[in-house]
């Protein structure tokens, strides 16, 4: 009962301010005074599909446009995936870890054509 009363709430800061499951909590126990356990707030957020995470290819479709569009028009793109908002620091960091994973890729297939 107490969980659907905060579950808006819960959204707005947990994925429109895009606040950690660390910040929101305590951020809705000292305005409510609601307890739950961790697990309890993990749960809900799956039942309630409120997940941050987007997959690789959504991730690639993403920095793909928005490269081009800077590339073209010289203008940043906002983009949202549902309501939620994709944020700059987010594309910038899947931008960097797959870079980083492409560098791996090349550096060890580099390394197995010089063992042969």
């Amino acid at each position: 009962q107490k969980w659907d009363s905060l579950k808006d709430e819960i959204h707005s800061i947990y994925l429109i301010n895009d606040a950690t499951l660390k910040n929101t909590k305590p951020s809705i126990e000292n305005k409510h005074g609601f307890l739950a356990s961790a697990r309890k707030w993990k749960e809900k957020l799956k039942k309630w599909k409120f997940n941050k995470n987007r997959s690789a290819s959504d991730m690639n479709i993403i920095l793909s446009k928005a490269e081009k569009r800077v590339r073209e028009e010289g203008k940043e793109t906002v983009f949202f995936h549902g309501k939620t908002h994709i944020t700059k620091e987010r594309i910038e960091h899947f931008k960097r870890k797959k870079t980083k994973s492409e560098v791996e890729i090349v550096s060890s297939i580099a390394g197995m054509s010089e063992a042969q």
